[in-house]
């Protein structure tokens, strides 16, 4: 009685992935959008826009109407660093710096909103 030994992954199919993973990576990297470093950001309440602020000064201040809502920018990026709303999903949604990115609070009614340098929010290549 002779037992061969099936192989489950044969060598064809680990060079075939290894070519899919490659050419994922490469895509990945060549197609992804690239995001500009913002200028600006604007802070956004009621669907108005209250106040702008450069990023490349660093402060910590409240939102002009909603003064239990804090904003710091630091390291050229702006975040929530307090609020007055019961999930804090505007705090967790971290350091904002490149043209495009947003973050709100929806119990406050406060958006705020980078803008790129150039006036262009996204450039996709």
């Amino acid at each position: 009685m002779q037992h061969e030994k099936r192989k489950l992954i044969k060598r064809r199919d680990l060079v075939v992935f290894a070519a899919l993973v490659i050419l994922a990576a490469a895509a990945y990297f060549l197609l992804r959008p690239t995001a500009k470093a913002g200028a600006a950001a604007e802070i956004i309440v009621d669907g108005t826009v209250v106040k702008t602020v450069f990023l490349d000064r660093e402060q910590t201040f409240p939102v002009p109407g909603r003064e239990e809502v804090i904003l710091q920018v630091h390291d050229g990026a702006i975040r929530f660093i307090e609020s007055s709303c019961p999930d804090k999903v505007c705090i967790h949604s971290g350091n904002l710096r490149h043209g495009g990115e947003s973050a709100a609070c929806l119990p406050n009614r406060v958006l705020v909103r980078v803008v790129a340098e150039d006036g262009a929010d996204v450039v996709i290549r």
